[in-house]
């Protein structure tokens, strides 16, 4: 089967982090449960740790020499402490579960990075409408000419349709 065919490195870049949290956060559940032990969950999270700081490493050497960013990090907690100690992380966790968790928590970061340009952008807007308030300009409706407005009313209705945006982004954060 053609190896590129079946990699999504793409994919595997951008949930790399948010992988590394949801195999944390398993593992201390795990430990906190009294699934492992208290020394194999230290071993995992050394070894989750010691990857995390050296992105660059496991992304350009590592990661295309498995299936995806999970066989990955798995294969090489395995690799470092034991396949006993290493083959635990994902105890009592499905496939499913796992990457459906990853995604959430990748597209959380998405949607926080993009909530924010947007409230950038809404300021921008706002600042240029103060600058505004005695610039006027024809204004229209249904693409015909209407009374004169001012550009800062034209610049407050788009800070306000990019509010109502906003809106649904928080609404899909939640």
């Amino acid at each position: 089967m053609d190896r590129d065919y079946i990699h999504s490195l793409e994919a595997d870049r951008w949930l790399f982090h948010a992988d590394l949290l949801v195999d944390k956060a398993h593992v201390v559940m795990l430990e906190e449960r009294g699934i492992i032990r208290v020394d194999e969950a230290a071993a995992i999270l050394k070894c989750l740790q010691n990857i995390q700081l050296q992105p660059e490493v496991f992304i350009e050497r590592e990661l295309p020499d498995y299936e995806d960013v999970h066989t990955a990090i798995e294969s090489i907690v395995m690799r470092e402490i034991g396949d006993n100690t290493g083959g635990r992380m994902h105890t009592a966790r499905s496939r499913n579960d796992e990457v459906a968790t990853c995604i959430r928590i990748a597209l959380r970061e998405e949607l926080l990075r993009l909530m924010k340009k947007l409230n950038e952008l809404r300021r921008a807007l706002i600042e240029r409408a103060a600058e505004n308030i005695e610039t006027v300009m024809p204004g229209y409706t249904h693409l015909q000419h209407a009374q004169p407005t001012t550009l800062a009313h034209h610049f407050l209705a788009h800070a306000d349709a990019f509010a109502r945006d906003f809106a649904r982004l928080i609404a899909a954060y939640e």
